[in-house]
């Protein structure tokens, strides 16, 4: 302490510090550089204007120390064993404008259970020490305790701060530092900034720290502002860093083996702004990172192994970018609610690589972007869920136990990016409106792309090697909504190329599809524009239509009908219980028909069918056909004809009833007026009725034609002006008893068998003859009896 004296008490001062030094008395040595040893007899004050400077001793610390205002001390290589209670009674008070400098030194207590305060309202640089068992205040954890800065100007370097009853640093001020220290151990937080940086001109800044194996968590940020580089914090019984309406930004961050990595969250009306660039968030218990509203900016951080979620963010804004996020037991990236950008990320091996819930909270922000984004091999999707606005690009969702994407209620912007080699589907949308462009749905389990009941459009895509169908597109049948579906390549489906249901307003145009195992094009109804498609060497049919409307132009049908296991498919287009136009199109090649309908009404008009056995095969169905051209090889014979060419197909095989046709026109007279009949199984009459002598074409002429065989009949009506190349099919035969049935029976047992079998059918005659007998006896009995009580009545 600084000593002063009235004039005449100099003398008598110096003989009193003599007479001290004399007696040896323990204690603290006034002032000067040499060591002090011994104990505090009482609280040790410095004064204002002291400067006191000792080293090389131990000082057994029973009483405060307490530095004023302007006054300053500074220990050098000292110990201090700090004899105090559980409730923290005595300790160490730096006051404002005071100044503590401790280099290698040790505090630490005595015993168990004996703790101390240690206050910097003033400013402190303590480097190269240990200080151990501060007091805090266990009732209220997050309010004090710990070493505790007040002061903008402090330093701490090169020092453990540990085995603090709550906190080891407690930080209010504006810009301390604190570089290389070890922060651990402690029973609550390791470091606690409780309104520091609030002003933000200058903020705390934490370098090179390692916070760790705290009680509670390792950082704890509230209302602050605070600067870290390269700290690492880890094994902390809570968060590694939680923070509440604060902002901070971070350099290489190590963040690993904690109950959770990251907690950032919104505190009353402060928002919290978190930025990491680079480092290492990992191995945490729970999730890695947590954001709850304000803004969070992650980039160049690996997220791994953590046992949730990597990131997982409600109402929250930012980005995530250049990160790798694997391993995770949760999801990688799980966004509710949040408008996050994504770009050139790296999601494996999670349980979900990226999750959205977000059209189905109350306040939806909901807009994200991923770009240059990866996600593969999670356990189920690649990406997943909803939000209001989705936009992807330059991504891939590969290798996924799932689906690569799965969306649900959401605004859809697809563009140059990858869905292949997922166990399910590449591409599964619900509710959607979409635009997917320029992207490969390639080898999945199941569909490349599924669509229910959303709208919108798919264009220039690939869709190759899909063990089921490539696109698969399905609507709700009362609702309205736009499907454009152009320039995709669908190749090798292991059923239909494309499949679409009930749609009331679809566009199918400029497609290639080819080379798959059922149909190229499946509609089912549908009411659809299809054209300048090309289908080529489809199973079954190149496109098949049911209950729809369509018009088809321009379509180029190729090598339709590869196989041949199922006759009535096998065609270049296959028309059932539908309605509209086909005109323009090319049919070429096929194992079966050009054309085969059902119980459809359809104009045909200028097409041309060449190289399959039959042009049309009709079943009931009403045709307006005109400027069609047909080349069709029967028997080992090319035909081209411009006259109408009808054949009767028997499915009962060969009949020898003769079949019967008759033609009539628009007036119901007979045109053929004569009764042609023809025994075998394909009946084929040739006429020239829809050309004038003159020459003129007619622009239309209406015939019903009525083909019979036997007491089976079928009728069809033609409306025509050219040429046609038409199959009438007759209905089979169908068993009127048991005759032939019980005929094949009996040929297929042995003489005894047929012995045995004519002696029952004997037996079961006769019986039933026997009891017919029987029972037209009672009956007329009963008859007579019901007569006598009628006649005995009316009397």
């Amino acid at each position: 302490m600084r000593l002063k004296f009235r004039p005449g008490q100099l003398a008598v001062a110096l003989s009193l510090i003599m007479l001290v030094q004399c007696l040896s008395v323990p204690g603290i040595q006034a002032e000067g550089n040499a060591p002090a040893t011994g104990e505090t007899v009482g609280s040790w004050i410095i004064e204002a204007w002291d400067d006191l400077i000792y080293e090389n001793g131990t000082l057994q610390m029973k009483h405060n120390i307490t530095i004023e205002p302007l006054g300053k001390l500074t220990l050098r290589n000292y110990e201090i064993e700090v004899h105090g209670d559980l409730d923290g009674s005595i300790g160490i008070h730096v006051k404002e404008e005071a100044i503590l400098i401790l280099d290698n030194v040790t505090i630490h207590a005595a015993g168990k259970d004996q703790y101390y305060r240690f206050y910097v309202l003033g400013n402190a640089i303590i480097e190269h020490s240990d200080i151990r068992h501060i007091w805090g205040e266990r009732a209220a954890d997050g309010l004090d305790g710990g070493l505790f800065l007040v002061s903008d100007d402090s330093r701490i370097n090169d020092t453990y701060i540990g085995e603090g009853l709550t906190h080891g640093l407690h930080i209010i001020a504006e810009g301390p530092k604190v570089e290389n220290c070890t922060i651990s151990n402690n029973g609550g937080v390791g470091i606690f900034l409780d309104y520091a940086g609030f002003n933000r001109t200058q903020y705390p800044f934490l370098y090179n720290n390692i916070v760790s194996n705290n009680n509670d968590t390792g950082l704890f940020i509230l209302r602050s502002r605070v600067r870290m580089v390269g700290m690492r914090v880890e094994s902390n019984k809570n968060s590694g860093m939680t923070m509440f309406g604060s902002a901070a930004d971070i350099d290489d961050l190590v963040m690993r083996d904690n109950q959770m990595g990251v907690l950032t969250s919104e505190f009353e009306d402060e928002i919290s702004v978190l930025v990491i660039d680079g480092g290492d968030i990992s191995s945490n218990i729970d999730q890695g990172v947590v954001g709850i509203g304000g803004y969070l900016i992650l980039s160049n951080l690996t997220v791994n192994d953590n046992g949730k979620d990597g990131v997982n963010v409600v109402h929250t804004m930012g980005s995530v970018e250049n990160c790798v996020i694997s391993g995770n037991g949760g999801v990688g990236i799980n966004l509710n609610d949040s408008e996050i950008t994504m770009k050139n990320l790296e999601l494996r091996e999670n349980y979900i690589g990226i999750y959205s819930l977000g059209a189905l909270l109350s306040a939806p922000i909901g807009y994200s972007l991923l770009s240059n984004v990866t996600s593969r091999d999670n356990d189920l999707h690649g990406v997943f869920g909803n939000l209001t606005k989705l936009v992807i690009n330059n991504s891939a969702f590969t290798g996924n136990g799932a689906d690569g994407a799965d969306l649900d209620d959401s605004d859809v912007e697809i563009s140059n990016s990858t869905f292949s080699n997922n166990t399910y589907n590449g591409l599964d949308v619900v509710f959607c409106m979409l635009s997917i462009s320029r992207s490969i749905m390639d080898g999945n389990g199941q569909y490349g792309l599924i669509w229910y009941d959303s709208a919108g459009e798919t264009v220039f895509n690939r869709m190759h090697d899909n063990f089921l169908t490539g696109a698969y597109i399905t609507q709700d049948p009362l609702i309205e909504r736009l499907l454009f579906f152009a320039g995709n390549d669908i190749h090798n489906s292991g059923e239909s190329g494309l499949v679409i249901e009930y749609s009331l307003d679809a566009k199918v145009v400029n497609n290639n599809i080819s080379d798959n195992f059922l149909h190229g094009i499946e509609m089912k109804e549908s009411n659809m524009i299809i054209a300048n498609n090309t289908i080529a060497r489809s199973g079954l049919s190149g496109m098949i239509f049911s209950d729809s409307i369509v018009y088809a132009s321009n379509n180029t049908i190729i090598n339709a009908s590869t196989r041949s296991d199922n006759p009535f498919f096998n065609n270049g287009m296959t028309l059932l219980n539908s309605r509209g136009e086909l005109v323009y199109n090319t049919i070429l090649g096929g194992s079966n028909d050009g054309l085969f309908m059902t119980n459809s009404f359809l104009g045909i008009s200028n097409n041309s069918i060449s190289e399959v056995s039959w042009g049309i095969f009709s079943q009931g169905s009403v045709m307006g056909m005109w400027n069609n051209t047909y080349i069709s090889v029967r028997d080992g014979r090319l035909y081209s004809t411009h006259r109408v060419s009808i054949q009767v197909y028997d499915p009962s095989g060969p009949y020898q009833n003769p079949a019967r046709i008759v033609i009539y026109d628009m007036d119901g007279v007979d045109i053929l007026n004569d009764d042609t009949n023809e025994t075998g199984y394909v009946f084929t009459y040739l006429f020239d009725k829809a050309i004038e002598p003159d020459g003129t074409i007619v622009e239309q002429n209406e015939f019903r034609v009525v083909v019979s065989i036997g007491d089976r009949t079928n009728e069809t009506w033609i409306i025509a002006n050219r040429s046609h190349n038409l199959v009438i099919w007759i209905p089979p035969v169908a068993p009127t008893d048991n005759t032939f049935e019980i005929l094949l029976l009996v040929a297929s047992l042995g003489g005894v068998a047929l012995v045995a079998v004519a002696l029952l059918l004997f037996i079961r005659m006769k019986n039933n003859r026997d009891q017919d007998s029987k029972g037209s006896k009672k009956s007329s009995k009963k008859k007579v009896k019901d007569e006598s009580r009628k006649k005995g009545k009316s009397k």
